[in-house]
């Protein structure tokens, strides 16, 4: 089912029963993206893409690094903290601490350059091994915590995310 839009709304064609691909542009680049929903869901999802890209607040999401988003979630983390506000799921500043301690001095290093997106599970496991060698087995668990929660907000699922 294809559903006709105006030009530069972008497009929403079904791949399965409650599977989408929504299709947008960027200054002339084209983006697609798979969405599991209702076909309104996949509407609103849709709009906010294309919101998003209006406002200047798109980045591609091949572009992103590692080392860029987590400077970008502790900002928001922070962000968060020094407005007073204390929101479900903000930190208070000595966690925040030490979230940004354990990334930068164990994840950064290894895995920093690397766009976010390509990050591949094997080179996850890959860092935990070389880390259980000079750490303490519930060290590499903080670190895997923290990990996953900045992975989390990069995919809109947690606090601090960017969505």
């Amino acid at each position: 089912m294809t559903n006709r839009r105006a030009h530069g709304d972008g497009g929403i064609d079904e791949r399965r029963p409650g599977r989408w691909r929504l299709r947008w542009r960027v200054n002339g680049k084209r983006y697609a993206k798979a969405f599991h929903g209702s076909l309104t869901e996949a509407r609103k999802e849709l709009r906010r893409l294309i919101k998003s890209a209006d406002d200047g607040q798109h980045v591609a999401p091949d572009k992103v690094t590692l080392t860029a988003w987590v400077d970008r979630w502790i900002a928001l983390l922070r962000r968060g903290d020094d407005a007073g506000k204390r929101k479900r799921g903000l930190v208070n500043a000595r966690t925040l601490e030490r979230y940004e301690e354990l990334l930068r001095l164990h994840v950064v290093p290894t895995l920093g350059k690397r766009p976010l997106q390509r990050i591949a599970p094997t080179e996850i496991d890959e860092l935990y091994t070389a880390l259980e060698t000079r750490l303490s087995t519930r060290t590499v668990h903080h670190v895997h915590t923290v990990l996953g929660a900045c992975f989390n907000a990069a995919q809109g699922r947690g606090a601090g995310s960017w969505r």
